[in-house]
């Protein structure tokens, strides 16, 4: 008994032992975040709808949120949407703030704040812009984009991704590696979760 715990224990350290090698020394998550992230293109359209992450401390914006609304404002100068929805409870009105002072017009940008998961971005911006017929982007991170998508889709939202690199920025950097493989592992246990609901 005591021979068959040991084995199992000095298996399960050395299979952990070899994921973190294999995580940290090759360019896994890379790969993986690009394989979830959907087309490249970055596509020009009238509506961009902006996934916020989380909101931060004392009113300001998390790091994925920040990045997110970054990004909005820059495709925002180069295409000129004509509206940008910000999606999420507690993060949409400081991604709007945040918008609104890095130069873009009050008027164009939405804020959506009832919704508290990705789901609810979907359902609840399917609403907002039922009777809007312009195409519409979805911006969000490269390896939120696929359960992003396939759940605004389901929501009767037809969008074409316009992925940021997130995990693709940072896994450059050996130091994120072990952190950005645990994101992308919670990833793939959620769209596990919203197949087996029905959601995507």
């Amino acid at each position: 008994m005591i021979g068959r715990l040991w084995r199992f224990l000095v298996g399960s350290l050395a299979t952990v032992g070899l994921l973190l090698l294999v995580v940290t020394f090759t360019p896994l998550d890379f790969w993986y975040a690009t394989s979830l992230s959907g087309n490249w293109n970055n596509p020009d359209g009238d509506v961009l709808i902006v996934l916020s992450a989380s909101a931060g401390p004392n009113g300001l914006l998390a790091r994925d949120t920040y990045l997110r609304a970054s990004y909005a404002v820059l495709a925002w100068k180069e295409a000129h949407y004509r509206k940008i929805v910000v999606c999420g409870r507690d993060a949409a009105p400081l991604m709007r703030d945040f918008i609104v002072f890095s130069g873009v017009p009050a008027d164009v940008v939405v804020a959506e704040t009832d919704s508290l998961s990705t789901r609810e971005n979907a359902t609840f911006a399917a609403q907002l812009l039922r009777d809007d017929k312009g195409s519409k982007m979805l911006l969000t991170s490269d390896y939120h984009m696929y359960r992003a998508a396939a759940a605004f889709r389901k929501a009767g939202l037809n969008v074409k991704p316009y992925p940021i690199p997130d995990v693709r920025k940072y896994s450059g950097q050996y130091r994120y590696r072990v952190p950005l493989a645990v994101d992308l592992a919670e990833e793939s246990v959620k769209i596990l979760y919203y197949r087996s609901k029905g959601w995507i």
